[in-house]
């Protein structure tokens, strides 16, 4: 992995910045979230996926379309 990725990705993001970044609905994004298919933690009254939920949530998704 380069350090230069590392330095410069968020280590969480923000609601907005989760879709931009998960090609989804803000409606299916909370229903990941509440379903448990997709961590996230509140700050607040803001709500935070870490990048590694949403780089898990991707390799999940992955593994269940190879399993076809």
């Amino acid at each position: 992995m380069s350090h230069n990725l590392v330095a410069t990705s968020p280590a969480a993001y923000s609601v907005d910045d989760a879709l931009k970044v998960l090609p989804v609905s803000r409606q299916t994004l909370y229903d990941l979230i509440n379903q448990g298919d997709l961590r996230s933690f509140r700050q607040g009254r803001r709500r935070f996926i870490s990048r590694e939920a949403i780089l898990n949530y991707i390799k999940d998704r992955e593994a269940v379309e190879r399993q076809g």
